[in-house]
């Protein structure tokens, strides 16, 4: 598979960056420090990076296609 331009991705993105941290907020309440789109193995996803209130940083990854939260891991 070709890789795509980063600069496509907001137009194959089927949610907005704003909904994509409302679903990483709903299952790990924090606040976003940091929030990018993402090709990940061919498939385009939100990584979001969410600081809990007992300091841990929390990587949220969200499916830029239907807004589903497909994993959650703290941050090394």
């Amino acid at each position: 598979m070709e890789r795509r331009s980063e600069a496509e991705f907001p137009a194959m993105a089927k949610i907005t960056m704003a909904q994509a941290m409302e679903a990483a907020l709903a299952a790990v309440p924090g606040q976003v420090l940091k929030a990018e789109l993402d090709d990940e193995k061919g498939f385009l996803l939100y990584e979001i990076k969410v600081v809990t209130a007992d300091k841990t940083i929390m990587k949220v990854k969200v499916d830029a296609g239907d807004g589903k939260v497909l994993a959650t891991e703290q941050d090394k």
